[in-house]
């Protein structure tokens, strides 16, 4: 099981009312805020700063007021080239139906996501910017042609006429 799980980009550790750590799978430690320190008996908050100030959270899932909880998109990597993002699940560790005194908290690789959200942030910010360019583009070029003292038409291919300016209205007798 553990295996899959790692396949899957998802680790695991447990851990006792005192935040410390009983069981994990091996490959927990590529995703700690200090890889390769990770072991049994040590406290989670130290390789997890991010569970720090959570204890009434735990408390909570632990006595069954709270299901769980989750961190989402917490980055590991300052690296842009090799980034790392991971997701942290905390739920109780049932067993037989009944509420236990550990907590499991399940890690998994957030990264393809979270690049994904970025560049669909990025592409919508830079979609906007094109079109607020192209609004006052527009609105500029109808400023122009609004005070030409030339008489102006725009037509189609066929003849129809698309855009008239106010001199070209004078200059047919046109009221609209």
């Amino acid at each position: 099981m553990n295996n899959l799980l790692s396949v899957c980009g998802i680790e695991y550790l447990i851990i006792d009312e005192s935040f410390k750590i009983l069981e994990m799978s091996l490959g927990l430690n590529r995703f700690a805020d200090i890889p390769n320190k990770f072991k049994p008996g040590q406290d989670v908050r130290i390789l997890f700063p991010e569970l720090e100030g959570l204890e009434d959270i735990f408390d909570a899932i632990r006595q069954g007021e709270q299901e769980n909880f989750e961190l989402k998109g917490i980055m590991r990597s300052q690296d842009p080239a090799s980034p790392l993002y991971i997701d942290i699940r905390i739920t109780n560790n049932i067993s037989d139906g009944h509420y236990s005194n550990q907590i499991i908290i399940v890690v998994e690789d957030a990264t393809e996501r979270m690049v994904l959200e970025q560049s669909l942030f990025q592409g919508a910010n830079e979609a906007n910017l094109l079109l607020r360019n192209l609004k006052a583009s527009k609105q500029y070029i109808d400023q122009i042609v609004t005070s030409m003292a030339d008489a102006l038409l725009v037509t189609t291919l066929s003849g129809e006429i698309k855009k008239i300016n106010h001199a070209a209205k004078s200059y047919c007798n046109i009221t609209k």
